[in-house]
């Protein structure tokens, strides 16, 4: 399965598609802010990113172009 980071703001939606995605069973890095979002970006061990588009420290349009660079899929999602 994929390793998936999820960055959101929103602690209840974050929690809920964390809980999701891990029980269809991929393994899933979360965030609360961009910059934590870009910083676990940047590990390269990530396959998928999915982020809000309105975060704390860095937003979603940064964690898409960080995600872009490094050759990967970026989900933005919005309230």
């Amino acid at each position: 399965m994929a390793t998936i980071l999820v960055v959101e703001d929103h602690e209840n939606l974050r929690e809920v598609i964390v809980e999701y995605l891990r029980g269809t069973g991929h393994e899933v890095k979360a965030a609360a802010g961009g910059l934590e979002g870009l910083r676990l970006l940047k590990t390269g061990s990530v396959d998928l990113v999915l982020s809000g588009r309105a975060l704390p420290g860095a937003d979603g349009l940064e964690i898409l172009k960080a995600g872009r660079a490094e050759g990967l899929p970026v989900i933005l999602i919005t309230a």
